[in-house]
Parts: structure tokens; C-alpha cells; sequence
């Protein structure tokens, strides 16, 4: 068994409510596939700590084999894996069994992170059963109005957690095993029914804004 398996998750065209089947559309998954290219993946591959993996979760409506084709193929030097998103909490019990301490961290596909940040999330292994971690060293692409946003500021002051935020999970412990960014909302994991349900002495949670 390992020590840790960090699994940095990737939602790609999921849960865009206010677009409808327009998130199926061959011009939109045209463009997350650029962004995709251009943001994410350089991010990612210029990590000083390469002891990670990426899952990209695609739409369940969306074709999973001509899009693996098409993801894995951009995805550079990058350890990759696709998954439909209503798979997602099945593939992390899984991944529980295979190390002492995994991570799962959230990002989104249009979003860079400064070269430290897959390090910094594993520097708190150990620190509680459950760790939700916050890092918020990086800029995010703005749709609206087609600019880089320095998230670590803007985050802040809306209160947002990060953008690139992690549970940290001591797999020994099943209370915690199966919990990972996308069971909380994107700003307050605290008020998630998920985490609540757990112990309060077994969850600690850091939104870093340094």
C-alpha cells in the first residue's frame, strides 16, 4: 500500500446549469478542450511534485470514448484518467483501499495554480482524519468578460475557499473514506450535510489565502 495517492479531479463540461444541453454542443466542448489545453494541462505538468494523478469527470450524457480519446490526447505528460462524474464516488472508495492517506483535489479545467501547490497540499498529511485545504496561489479564467483573474485575491474577498481545494483522507478511518470536493459546496465545505455528518473532532479545515 502506498503512502499517499493524490487524485486531482477534473470536472469537464458538468453541472453547468445555466447552459443546459448547451454543455454538449461540439462548439462548447470545442472550447473547454482549448482551455483544457492551454490552462490546465501546462499548470498541472509544471508541478514541482509530479506524485499526483488527473481524472477528468465528463458529463454523463457525454460520448466517453471518443472524449478519452480526445482528452488523453491533449493531456501532455500528464498521468490521466476519464471517468464519467456519476462514477466518481464509486473510482475514490476504490482508490481508499490502494494508500494510507489519499487526496483528492478539486480544480476546474480553465484554472492555473502557481508550481507548488500539488506540494503544498501533501505537506498536511496526517494533520486529521478529514483535512479540507484550501490553496489559493493561482489565477482562474473569467467567461464573461475573457480575462485571468488572480483568484487568491478575488477568492478572498468573496469568501470563496479556493479553487484548488483538497480533502485530505486518513483511509483507516471509514467515516471519512468517500468524501471529496465535489460533496460540498464550492465556497462553505463546513455547511456540507456530508462533512457535518462526520465527527467534528476528526475534520479540520484550512482556506490558506497567504
Amino acid at each position: 500500500m502506498n503512502k499517499i495517492r493524490h487524485i486531482i479531479a477534473v470536472r469537464f463540461l458538468c453541472f453547468e446549469s445555466n447552459l443546459g444541453d448547451k454543455v454538449l454542443s461540439k462548439e462548447y466542448s470545442h472550447m473547454g478542450l482549448h482551455l483544457m489545453s492551454n490552462y490546465l494541462v501546462p499548470t498541472l505538468e509544471n508541478q514541482t511534485n509530479k506524485n499526483f494523478e488527473v481524472v477528468i469527470l465528463v458529463h454523463p450524457k457525454l460520448n466517453l470514448g471518443a472524449y478519452k480519446k480526445k482528452i488523453i490526447s491533449i493531456g501532455g505528460t500528464l498521468n490521466l484518467d476519464v471517468v464519467r462524474f456519476n462514477k466518481f464516488d464509486e473510482y475514490i472508495k476504490d482508490a481508499a483501499n490502494t494508500a494510507e492517506n489519499l487526496i483528492i483535489t478539486r480544480i476546474d479545467y480553465d484554472d492555473l495554480v502557481w508550481d507548488g501547490a500539488v506540494a503544498d497540499a501533501q505537506k498536511r498529511i496526517g494533520l486529521a482524519p478529514l483535512y479540507i485545504y484550501g490553496y489559493n496561489r493561482g489565477y482562474a479564467w473569467k467567461e464573461d468578460d475573457d480575462k485571468i483573474m488572480a483568484f487568491y485575491q478575488e477568492y478572498k474577498k468573496r469568501g470563496h475557499m479556493s479553487i484548488f481545494q483538497s480533502a485530505i483522507i486518513q483511509t483507516n478511518d471509514p467515516d471519512v473514506v468517500g468524501i471529496h470536493p465535489y460533496k460540498w459546496n464550492h465556497t462553505k465545505p463546513m455547511e456540507s450535510h456530508h462533512v457535518q455528518a462526520i465527527s467534528k473532532d476528526k475534520v479540520k479545515y484550512e482556506p490558506n489565502y497567504t
